[in-house]
């Protein structure tokens, strides 16, 4: 948006992320692949908004979703409620 950093953000594309917040699928429809399919349209926004990487605190009981996705953890995150994996996934920026 600022003309000022536009060079910079170029020059390092990388410098530029984004992050899912509050993913939520109602239970009876679980395993249906609409959590996946939300996740790839914020993996297209990110990807054409020029992010190098999709970031989520997840919560632990969706490891193996967010897994599944090609997330991988990265560190951990204190949460209001207690710690949580910090994930990322790399974006492909040229799709």
């Amino acid at each position: 948006m600022w003309e000022e950093d536009r060079e910079a953000l170029l020059a390092n594309p990388d410098a530029i992320d984004a992050e899912l917040d509050g993913l939520f699928v109602d239970p009876p429809h679980w395993r249906k692949g609409i959590g996946r399919m939300l996740v790839e349209q914020a993996e297209h926004i990110a990807a054409r908004d020029g992010a190098a990487n999709l970031w989520v605190i997840a919560n632990t009981r969706a490891l193996d979703f967010y897994s599944a996705c090609g997330f991988v953890t990265v560190g951990e995150a204190q949460t209001r409620f207690r710690p949580a994996p910090r994930m990322r996934k790399a974006i492909d920026v040229a799709r």
